[in-house]
């Protein structure tokens, strides 16, 4: 699964609620924590902005601490100087082609080493 903004939200959700059946979850721009980081058994990478006003650093702290805790598999990658929805080129005034870019190759890479098969 990959879920940008309020979707990677919904994307880690899911992964927690599903167990098993989600293998990969990449999101952009937020760590949403789920309640039952227990039940999460996918891979998990993040791509957070630098600057973004939506996203609270504690958020992506407790995900973090929280993952470790549990043995959970993490990437998370920040971009610095970059705002909330970097990768989205319809949004001139956050849009960052070389974030972009890079978050993108690492998604693909992610998504390629637990996917295959």
């Amino acid at each position: 699964m990959v879920g940008f903004s309020v979707g990677g939200e919904f994307a880690l959700r899911t992964a927690a609620a599903r167990g098993k059946d989600v293998a990969a979850v990449t999101t952009y721009y937020g760590l949403y924590v789920p309640a039952d980081l227990a039940g999460l058994e996918a891979h998990v990478q993040a791509h957070l902005a630098g600057e973004d006003e939506f996203v609270e650093p504690a958020e992506a702290g407790e995900f973090v601490e929280r993952s470790m805790a549990l043995g959970k598999s993490l990437e998370l990658y920040t971009y610095p100087g970059t705002r909330h929805a970097f990768s989205n080129a319809t949004r001139p005034e956050s849009f960052d082609a070389a974030a972009a870019g890079l978050a993108w190759r690492r998604t693909r890479e992610f998504l390629t080493r637990h996917l295959a098969g």
